[in-house]
């Protein structure tokens, strides 16, 4: 403990000593190395005297800002979030009166909702492409997840061990329909049917399905195509996550 003590001691000393001995010249020029503005302003600021080798540094702090200005829409152009940010961090905050932390907001904003459409487009290309496993809805399946089956618990988990985790693609009449989210429906077959019992969790991709899965009245039938995500304890199927196919 003592030898932490001691050490952060001179850290302290240290970095007293730096604060009092810093030579602004020096930090002035690592200030443009860097370009960073608000630095180089702010050393002005406390030594408004400050001369090295006969430069202009209120025309240097101009020249940069240009520099800067420049650069900034370049990086504009290239989408270069972290290169606009940077700019902004070094005291760059206008140019010709445009609010370049606007300029780069809008930009973000801009780009995320790019990554999510196309986020969005792949994970519903991925279950449309996706291969399906080759059963039906009703007999079989249907007969086996039916409360007093004949089947036994064997025969009931080979099953799920063939489908889970596999696609299907079906028709089945509607019960019931909920909203889980934004574009995220929640659907119940109707288990009166000769169809087995299920519930379907479908994404939508824009309005006009969200419309469509709204309008959508029990008795309608729905085509679908989704991942077997498991059973309840009702025996029901749970199919999560699915898409409409027309």
């Amino acid at each position: 403990m003592k030898l932490i003590k001691i050490g952060m001691v001179i850290l302290i000393v240290l970095v007293i000593i730096g604060i009092i001995f810093s030579n602004p010249e020096d930090s002035f020029r690592s200030a443009m190395e860097s370009k960073n503005i608000t630095k180089m302003e702010k050393i002005l600021e406390k030594n408004p005297e400050l001369k090295i080798d006969g430069i202009d540094l209120l025309e240097t702090i101009k020249t940069i800002k240009n520099e800067l200005s420049q650069e900034f829409m370049t990086s504009v152009k290239n989408k270069d979030l972290d290169k606009m940010k940077t700019i902004i961090d070094n005291g760059l905050t206008t140019v010709n009166g445009k609010d370049l932390n606007k300029i780069y907001g809008n930009l973000k904003n801009k780009l995320k909702k790019e990554r999510e459409k196309e986020e969005k487009l792949a994970f519903y290309n991925k279950i449309l492409n996706a291969e399906t496993i080759n059963i039906s809805p009703s007999g079989d399946l249907k007969y086996m997840m039916d409360m007093g089956s004949k089947y036994t618990d064997i025969q009931r988990d080979n099953m799920k061990e063939r489908i889970i985790g596999k696609y299907v693609q079906w028709t089945l009449p509607v019960y019931e329909v909920s909203k889980k989210g934004e574009n995220r429906y929640y659907i119940i077959s109707d288990s009166s049917t000769a169809y087995i019992s299920s519930y379907i969790t479908i994404i939508t991709k824009n309005q006009a399905e969200n419309n469509y899965i709204e309008s959508i009245m029990t008795g309608d039938r729905i085509k679908f195509k989704g991942k077997v995500d498991g059973f309840n304890f009702l025996r029901t199927i749970e199919i999560e996550p699915a898409i409409l196919i027309k």
